[in-house]
């Protein structure tokens, strides 16, 4: 029943859509490394989890029974405003909506990934739960390198 409403929701969200946008076939996204593979990707997902925290989709302590809790229509509101505002923000966005979703479900949780503070500037990023070392962002980590 959940799959049919899926695709239901999909097609009349995406069926204003200016351009056809085909749908995600196959599994969903599974693998929170995506986030951590270039400073291209870590800074988009750093802004779309701006947009989930000014949204509220981010608690400020990240639990499993706080994910429990976003499969609701208010929640799902929510994600989608965030999700528009990221993809007005950045046009040549690499973070697909399935992917936007996913993360949403990764920093309620807080098992794989958490928000945190660029140990230079202390901006907002996205870090892994156990960090090898410093995060910085890309701003910071590209003044470094000058």
């Amino acid at each position: 029943m959940q799959r049919e409403q899926n695709i239901k929701l999909y097609r009349s969200y995406l069926g204003r859509a200016a351009c056809y946008v085909p749908r995600h076939r196959g599994k969903s996204p599974h693998q929170a490394a995506y986030f951590m593979r270039t400073l291209k990707i870590q800074q988009e997902t750093a802004v779309l989890a701006s947009f989930f925290s000014l949204n509220g989709l981010v608690p400020a302590e990240p639990s499993p029974a706080a994910a429990a809790a976003l499969p609701d229509i208010s929640r799902g509101n929510s994600l989608c405003a965030a999700f528009e505002s990221y993809a007005a923000l950045v046009p040549t966005a690499s973070i697909s909506f399935e992917y936007a979703v996913f993360l949403a479900e990764c920093l309620t949780r807080g098992d794989q990934l958490r928000l945190g503070r660029c140990c230079e500037c202390g901006g907002m990023i996205v870090v892994e739960r156990f960090p090898i070392r410093d995060k910085r962002c890309q701003h910071c980590t590209a003044a470094q390198r000058r």
